[in-house]
């Protein structure tokens, strides 16, 4: 039998930095001492091997490396390196789940502290589950103990929604409803996903609350939430609840829907007044009916209530301060003025804590009072290329649409020439309009004043003014562009003389007020006559306006209030009557009460600026206990309120259109979102739900304001 002298042994002990596995020849010239133990190879004589461990989830070397051999050693660490290699595989994804459900009645009703041993909270579970919802009633055992529902991890998104609404919930069947998870806070956020392979896969192992809303169905079917005994108008006020609801202290949005009832024939207006009802937008009052119902829904975003602090006793109380209160008398139709007490807090620590008052506006509180008795919503189709036209046709043809609610329908021409039907926002047509409005029939630039024309249609001014009224009925819209003193002439008949030089300053272009303002530098100079420069150049500014005088220092203030006067209110009169009688023709009775400092509130409250804007905005910081991500965010704020104050009044309009359709701060609350682990991202609006998300790390001021600047010319 042949016979190999050559030799070769696996060394255990030697290892190398990469982990290498090798084989050693054991040549001639191998002294005894250096020579290791080995037993003979069956082979012939082999080249050194090297055997190196591969990546995990890769093979082994190929085998025409790996010389053909029965040494023992060598098999020993062949069997060694292919264990090693074999990567632990853990048990078998199961095909079910299980997570724990529970059902609210509606958006408003109260979570439960499912871990509380307090009687209240049993009994409310008991109320929920008697009612078809809380938890599934599949899931009680014998002891009427509920147990987690199991989930299958192949059900799709619909066939999931499905399960919930027709096996575990059967009075959602036909139903909207959201799914959310409640965080450290008490608060819930809407999932991103309803299937079970993404909540699984979110790693969330607490409660999935599940909360309906109304849907409106083909053909304006109305689906109810639940199976209170409830009319349409309170089916109509239900809408989908925000992405993150707040349940507990100061932060808690959610509405509560208040029983409190006023005295007979009259409706309190400022002061401590009921809850009235929300815009019809958002839901109408009680008796009111729908005939057509757009497929999209705008969400509401809910009111901060506000905690009530007692006062110390034993301090003094401070003498009280009167407090006038506006009450709406419906049996004569006119406006009283009544005054009450309000103690102040004794404590000046309890000022801090008190609720802050906001001025209230006599004109929102008209307009909240005559939304109650709107009663229907109908559907309008709009062509998008004919905007300003479509709408006036609507309302010269059916002048009663103004004491509806309406949704609108957007049509649109394929490339196919096919018509496309796309739901859009009562804010957005209104913006839409206006700015079309403004750019044919209106003139100026900060402020616009109506243009007179033969060309123009005799009822096209009226026409305008029930497009107000309806705007301010329904959303508390106003186009805030119109000039200011246009609107008291047009509300009051009358305007003052101070009001009357602002708005015609307004009404200039950038560079007829720099030649207004160079002229009156020089009189401050002393000078008896304006140099040559200047003189011509009021010449040809002033004339535009109506001047037929050669304007002198001593008598330039004189000529501009004869010009905002003729300008502003008699060359613009007949349109300025018209849009009066438009309005008049519904709120006659009120606008008689009102002032012009009524007036200038209402133009205040609504006109975009920084300060105002920060006002309205609640930022909603992300769930997280790291003190880091916090202080980052609130960098994110302070970039973001450095970047809004620096907009000038155009962008910032724009900016308000991306966040809430509106190009006015006719909306109650905006919001701020933060998202956690996002960092630089592209700012996101929604302006459905009127929020804005931004990441929570933005490398620099610089980065920010590119970024938004960027989505607002998109």
């Amino acid at each position: 039998m042949l016979q190999y002298e050559h030799v070769m042994e696996v060394d255990e002990n030697l290892q190398s930095e990469n982990d290498d596995v090798t084989i050693i020849e054991n040549t001639p010239g191998t002294s005894e001492r250096e020579k290791p133990r080995g037993l003979q190879a069956i082979a012939p004589k082999p080249l050194p091997v090297m055997l190196r461990r591969s990546i995990p989830g890769h093979k082994l070397l190929p085998a025409r490396f790996i010389t053909s051999t029965g040494h023992p050693g060598f098999m020993n660490a062949w069997r060694m390196l292919k264990k090693q290699e074999q990567l632990k595989r853990g048990p078998k994804e199961k095909e079910t789940f299980r997570r724990t459900m529970y059902c609210l009645p509606d958006k408003h009703a109260k979570l439960p502290k499912f871990s509380s041993s307090d009687l209240a909270e049993k009994a409310l579970v008991q109320e929920h589950q008697d009612l078809g919802f809380g938890y599934p009633a599949q899931d009680y055992d014998s002891n009427q103990i509920p147990r987690k529902t199991e989930l299958c991890l192949s059900l799709s998104g619909q066939d999931f929604e499905k399960y919930i609404s027709e096996v575990l919930y059967p009075n959602l069947a036909g139903k909207k409803f959201d799914i959310y998870k409640i965080d450290k806070q008490r608060r819930l956020i809407r999932l991103a996903k309803y299937t079970p392979r993404a909540i699984k896969d979110s790693k969330y192992q607490g409660s999935l609350i599940i909360i309906p809303y109304v849907a409106y169905g083909p053909y304006g079917t109305i689906f109810f939430e639940c199976p209170y005994k409830v009319t349409i108008a309170q089916a109509k006020d239900e809408e989908r609840p925000p992405q993150v609801l707040y349940r507990c202290g100061e932060e808690y949005f959610m509405h509560q829907v208040s029983s409190t009832t006023s005295p007979p024939y009259q409706i309190p207006l400022i002061g401590t007044p009921p809850e009235l009802p929300r815009p019809i937008s958002e839901g109408s009052a009680e008796g009111a009916s729908q005939s057509f119902i757009s497929t999209s829904s705008n969400s509401t975003q809910e009111s901060i209530s506000g905690k009530t602090h007692a006062y110390q006793r034993e301090q003094p109380p401070s003498p009280p301060i009167v407090q006038q209160q506006v009450i709406l008398d419906l049996t004569n139709t006119v406006i009283k003025c009544e005054t009450e007490p309000i103690h102040a807090p004794s404590n000046p620590k309890d000022i801090a804590n008190e609720p802050k008052v906001s001025a209230k506006c006599k004109i929102f509180e008209i307009s909240k009072f005559l939304r109650m008795q709107i009663q229907d919503k109908t559907l309008i189709h709009v062509r998008r290329s004919n905007v300003l036209s479509d709408v006036l046709k609507i309302y010269q043809r059916n002048p009663e649409i103004v004491q509806r609610d309406f949704n609108v329908c957007f049509e649109e021409h394929s490339r196919d020439n096919d018509v496309c039907h796309v739901p859009l926002s009562p804010h957005a047509l209104f913006v839409q309009f206006w700015r079309e409005a403004f750019a044919h029939f209106f003139a100026g630039n900060q402020e616009s004043v109506p243009i007179i024309d033969v060309s123009i249609d005799p009822d096209f001014y009226k026409t305008l003014g029930q497009i107000l009224y309806h705007g301010l009925i329904l959303l508390d819209y106003w186009p805030v562009k119109l000039s200011q003193a246009c609107a008291c002439v047009m509300i009051l008949n009358t305007c003052s003389d101070r009001q009357l030089l602002t708005s015609l300053h307004r009404t200039m272009s950038d560079q007829e007020r720099f030649v207004i303002t160079e002229a009156k530098r020089e009189i401050r100079s002393g000078c008896s006559e304006f140099s040559m420069q200047t003189t011509k150049s009021l010449y040809q500014v002033l004339r535009l306006y109506g001047n037929t005088q050669r304007p002198r220092p001593g008598n330039l203030e004189q000529l501009l209030l004869q010009m905002s006067n003729f300008y502003l209110k008699q060359k613009s009169y007949w349109a300025l009557y018209e849009m009066r009688s438009g309005l008049q023709s519904f709120i006659s009775d009120f606008l008689s009460h009102l002032e012009e400092q009524d007036v200038f509130s209402f133009y205040s409250l609504l006109t975009p600026n920084a300060l105002s804007l920060f006002e309205k905005t609640i930022y909603m910081f992300s769930a997280t206990d790291n003190s880091i991500h916090e202080m980052e965010e609130k960098r994110v704020k302070m970039y973001f309120e450095n970047f809004v104050m620096k907009l000038n009044c155009e962008t910032l309009s724009t900016l308000l259109v991306k966040w809430c359709y509106s190009d006015c701060l006719c909306m109650e609350h905006l919001y701020v979102r933060f998202l956690a682990n996002s960092i630089s991202e592209r700012p996101h609006f929604d302006p459905n739900e009127t929020t804005l998300t931004l990441s929570s790390v933005y490398t620099s001021q610089e980065e920010l304001h590119q970024l938004m600047m960027s989505e607002l010319e998109s």
